[in-house]
């Protein structure tokens, strides 16, 4: 936080949060049944007389359904709206006496008739990590909310972002058609749209063989490594961070973990939440796959302790890293025909996930199928035996540097 508006916090990117508000051109609109629907049912479950979903644009609080308030109740400037905290929270704001607290005692609605007491409401966080408004309960009396109320709150909300996609996605598909031009040129777009998409997602390989319309069936790998990267302590950073922020955040480090894998020719699989997940020898065969991988992972780690460094030293919160490395045999390619994507499976990939779950942070953890393939290229340091989950105890190294 830290921006203030007329003596309210608001969030950092508020510009950008405002600016992504109006893609869904929803601000003075007419009242419609599924979002009136959605704030009744907020009332019934919470027992609260009063529900609404407020927008917010850079100046107000519009409501775009209420239940409880008189019909064309006029926008509220944004300084006076008791939802302004909400929409820099990411979770649930529940206030039992809003009398009591300072951010709210002076607010017209509290301080006035019906004197406003009891507070609730979910931030409407939308795909990109932007604050919308919120779905807000209220009442005149001081109170709690059970645990299932409170559940029922963040599904309704999840149900009002519905709509707004869907809306989205409208607006978005006009703006579309007015900027087509012949229906040649739109099929020609979305085959090209199709190939970059393809490439994007897909090793260029078989990217190509799917664009020629041939089946990727999957295939074994008799030998290859597998990398699991993991963030320690990820919760602590989605409870601290506002949703962009840890986006951003996490985006960086990924991108960068894109580059150094690919400078050593190794593929990545896919990220998992906070899970990285990238490998050697499946797409092109060949021998130094471990050796590849553990001098990615080296890097890696060698570069996420240099900026956990520089954030300790202005006292951020720091990104300390687990990476666990296994090779094996696994099985690769493509299953199935919607939202594909290129993967791997196996007991390989288990182990190097085992790897990365018993490693210490900042450190990499290796199986000994790979230290007998990396041991005369790097220094290592045995751990022994160590009992990983559902395989056992497992004989485990800690990679050093290179020789």
């Amino acid at each position: 936080m830290g921006l203030l508006y007329k003596g309210i916090e608001i969030p950092e990117d508020d510009a950008e949060r405002v600016d992504m508000v109006r893609c869904y051109d929803v601000l003075d609109t007419a009242p419609e049944d599924p979002y009136d629907d959605i704030t009744e049912l907020a009332a019934m479950v919470t027992g609260c007389p009063v529900a609404y979903i407020s927008i917010f644009d850079d100046t107000r609080s519009w409501l775009k359904s209420s239940y409880g308030l008189p019909p064309n109740r006029p926008p509220r400037p944004r300084e006076l709206s008791l939802c302004s905290p909400t929409i820099c929270q990411s979770d649930l704001l529940i206030v039992p006496d809003l009398s009591q607290d300072p951010r709210y005692a002076d607010l017209p609605a509290v301080t006035n008739p019906p004197h406003a007491k009891f507070y609730c409401a979910m931030p409407l966080i939308n795909p990109e990590g932007y604050a919308l408004g919120t779905l807000c309960v209220w009442d005149p009396r001081p109170r709690e909310l059970g645990a299932e109320q409170q559940q029922a709150m963040r599904r309704l909300a999840r149900l009002v972002l519905e709509q707004l996609e869907s809306r989205r996605r409208l607006v978005e598909m006009r703006q579309a058609e007015d900027v087509q031009g012949t229906a040649l040129a739109a099929a020609e777009t979305a085959v090209e749209e199709r190939e970059v998409l393809l490439h994007k997602l897909l090793p260029g390989p078989i990217a190509e063989r799917l664009i020629a319309g041939d089946r990727v069936a999957p295939r074994f790998h008799g030998s290859a490594t597998v990398m699991f990267i993991d963030f320690a302590d990820f919760s602590a950073h989605a409870e601290g961070l506002q949703p962009r922020e840890l986006i951003d955040q996490l985006d960086d480090y990924f991108r960068s973990f894109d580059a150094i894998i690919a400078e050593f020719g190794l593929l990545k699989i896919k990220t998992v939440g906070d899970a990285y997940i990238a490998a050697a020898g499946t797409l092109h065969e060949r021998p130094d796959h471990a050796v590849r991988t553990c001098a990615a992972a080296h890097m890696i780690n060698a570069q996420m302790d240099k900026a956990n460094g520089q954030r300790r030293a202005m006292g951020l919160r720091e990104w300390p890293v687990r990476i666990g490395i296994h090779s094996g045999h696994v099985i690769a390619g493509i299953i199935g025909d919607a939202q594909i994507g290129y993967d791997i499976w196996g007991d390989g990939v288990n182990l190097a996930k085992r790897m990365q779950e018993t490693c210490e942070t900042g450190r990499i953890n290796i199986s000994e199928s790979t230290f007998g393939l990396v041991s005369k290229q790097f220094e290592t340091e045995e751990r022994g035996a160590i009992e990983a989950k559902h395989k056992g105890q497992v004989r485990m190294y800690y990679l050093l540097d290179p020789k």
